[in-house]
């Protein structure tokens, strides 16, 4: 006779390797990185019509060290 269909609970996707898993890390933390830029670059406005340089140079920082943490990623 016909053999009964399997439904969507007894299909199981193939298993992952760790390289695999790590990639889709990285593109997960790279996209986190760019929105947090993005966030940055915003709160940049105020400080800047105000002439606040302290501010700027912290934001500055901020965005620098998410630069270099987005830039290993890209090159792992």
């Amino acid at each position: 006779m016909w053999a009964k269909p399997l439904n969507q609970a007894q299909i199981s996707p193939p298993m992952k390797t760790d390289e695999e898993k790590a990639r889709e890390e990285n593109t997960k933390r790279i996209a986190e990185i760019k929105v947090e830029l993005i966030e940055l670059d915003n709160k940049t406005i105020r400080p800047l019509r105000a002439g606040e340089t302290e501010k700027l140079k912290e934001l500055e920082e901020e965005a620098e060290k998410l630069r270099e943490e987005m830039q290993s990623l890209t090159d792992n």
